[in-house]
């Protein structure tokens, strides 16, 4: 069996290659890269056959790439990530494969046309505000603008008053485009606005085979994702009681994933849970959940979603767990996104550790560590894993750890010498 691995994530090549040694992934399968190295330089040595790309949103080099898989043969094109999802739809149709084509592959990206797929359902979704919406005043305060093709929390905006509403206006509007306009990947600058819900925001991560939810993993948010972004706060997140919430959850998410036609494979289901109890969409990725999401269902139920939903691509299967094993939780500091100051990290430390029963796993930057960054949930100034049978502890000890994380940084404009490395260690 030859198949192309489609993928913004570099290391998904070394990742493969574990799951083969793990008899994950069966090793007779034929794998060729298909990789995009956006911002970071290319590998000396390439995996063979590879085929490189230096952006997926420039349209130029992305012909370019796709032109060397001229004259190749594969059994399947497979993806493990939410940035691929739309170029792999391209290359099957390309290459006359079954599977995710570009007008599904649509639905599952860009975040109007999800919803107007979900119109005809059950599903409650936000209201969507047009242009004329805001220019003749039409909508409730507050609103949330966001990419419609976009990931994380990039570009989102809050916009609170109405003279947000005409800067934005001014700013962006001419960024608006009708639902049935042609569809932009990757253009941060593609933007949708959309009615803010308050209440509860929930990650519901899960295993969708033949549009039915074969696995459900629950989690409420810490935080949000906005917070991260824009404000340097915390996100996180922890696993209400189970079995009540899969009940609560269940036939809302069997309607989005009917809704949508889901291809097998995980998911990534963010919504809200209004202080009333209605249950609204938000979005849905199909991809696994990122931060440590993967790493908190592997604790809590012994599944690993990134094996499972590259198995089910490759028409393996998936067996779920006989039972949840306890419950599990996180969180994770950012980098400093927007500085521009050269900072480095000068002291980060974990105060009254001892008391958090439920930690299994952390990582602190080191002294000297750059703390600024990109945008990403991975690349952080600390992150801490919890898993205990009592659910309750994984909340306290997360607040614990929010309280008790200090993180220290400075601007420095010249790299730090191995004696001044000393004296912060030790001051």
């Amino acid at each position: 069996m030859k198949v192309l691995v489609v993928s913004s994530y570099s290391e998904i090549k070394s990742m493969i290659a574990d799951y083969v040694q793990q008899s994950q992934i069966p090793s007779n399968i034929e794998f060729t890269y298909f990789i995009e190295y956006w911002r970071v330089d290319l590998p000396e040595n390439l995996a063979p056959g590879e085929i490189t790309c230096r952006d997926f949103g420039d349209a130029e080099e992305l012909a370019r790439a796709m032109n060397a898989l001229k004259g190749k043969t594969f059994d399947a094109v497979i993806t493990d990530d939410e940035y691929s999802i739309y170029i792999a739809a391209r290359i099957r149709e390309s290459l006359g494969l079954p599977g995710v084509h570009g007008a599904h592959a649509i639905r599952l990206r860009d975040k109007l046309q999800m919803k107007r797929a979900l119109d005809s359902t059950q599903v409650r979704t936000p209201r969507v505000l047009s242009i004329e919406h805001l220019k003749r005043g039409d909508y409730p305060l507050p609103l949330i603008a966001k990419p419609r093709a976009f990931g994380g929390s990039n570009g989102v905006r809050i916009l609170k008053t109405h003279e947000d509403v005409q800067e934005f206006i001014e700013k962006w509007g001419s960024h608006m485009r009708p639902v049935d306009s042609p569809y932009r990947e990757l253009d941060a600058d593609d933007l949708q606005v959309e009615e803010f819900i308050t209440g509860k925001v929930m990650h519901l991560d899960g295993i969708s085979e033949s549009r039915k939810c074969s696995f459900l993993s629950i989690g409420e948010y810490v935080g949000n994702c906005v917070d991260f972004e824009k404000n340097g706060q915390p996100l996180g997140s922890f696993m209400p009681p189970s079995e009540e919430a899969r009940r609560f959850w269940m036939p809302f998410v069997h309607g989005v994933l009917e809704g949508l036609e889901f291809p097998d494979g995980a998911f990534h289901l963010e919504v809200f849970q209004t202080h009333e109890g209605e249950q609204i969409f938000m979005e849905i990725a199909a991809r696994p959940g990122g931060a440590l999401i993967i790493p908190a269902i592997r604790e809590a139920y012994g599944v690993d979603l990134r094996i499972a939903h590259l198995r089910l691509q490759l028409g393996l299967g998936f067996t779920p767990p006989a039972r949840q094993l306890g419950s599990a939780g996180w969180i994770i500091f950012p980098k400093r996104f927007h500085s521009k100051d050269s900072e480095k990290v000068v002291a980060a430390k974990l105060e009254n550790e001892q008391a958090l029963s439920s930690l299994v796993e952390k990582k602190i930057p080191t002294v000297g560590t750059d703390a600024r960054g990109s945008f990403s949930y991975m690349h952080n100034n600390g992150q801490f894993l919890f898993f205990s049978q009592d659910w309750a502890r994984i909340g306290t000890d997360i607040g614990l750890t929010r309280k008790n994380y200090h993180l220290e940084v400075r601007a420095l404009d010249r790299p730090i010498s191995d004696k001044t490395l000393d004296f912060l260690e030790t001051s």
